[in-house]
């Protein structure tokens, strides 16, 4: 399915917009709570955030369970880390990754809503769309 949010896309979504998460850096759950990831992997990878689990992304791999658990390809996510296809500058910051935007101080609800606005920067499945040429 092409050009579409999965089931699994609509509801890490869904998750993200909710507010039923409080948000956390550098680790996917924390004792204060989870990052973008750490949603996902919540509901689809449970053992990766049960307490005391939660990997940090400065130093630990965490990305790495992510593909070995399968989150990576359930997602159909570009890596780990959540990365983009290209580099987005988003007011002052440059990032590279969904990762990037949760540790440098982008909500739930923005992340979100930056990925409803890209999805084919986040989500294989998806294409660019392509530009009208200015007459």
């Amino acid at each position: 399915m092409r050009n579409q949010f999965t089931e699994e896309q609509e509801t890490w979504l869904q998750d993200l917009e909710s507010g039923d998460f409080k948000q956390t850096t550098e680790n996917l759950k924390d004792k204060y709570g989870y990052c973008c990831l750490g949603v996902a992997a919540e509901r689809y990878a449970p053992h990766l955030v049960e307490y005391g689990t939660g990997r940090s992304s400065k130093g630990n791999d965490y990305g790495d369970q992510l593909c070995d658990d399968g989150l990576v390809d359930k997602l159909q996510l570009y890596g780990e880390t959540g990365n983009f296809q290209e580099v987005q500058y988003i007011g002052d910051h440059k990032f590279g990754a969904l990762t990037e935007m949760n540790d440098n101080g982008r909500t739930f609800q923005q992340i979100a809503e930056f990925i409803r606005e890209y999805p084919w920067q986040v989500f294989t499945n998806f294409d660019e769309p392509e530009t009208e040429a200015n007459d």
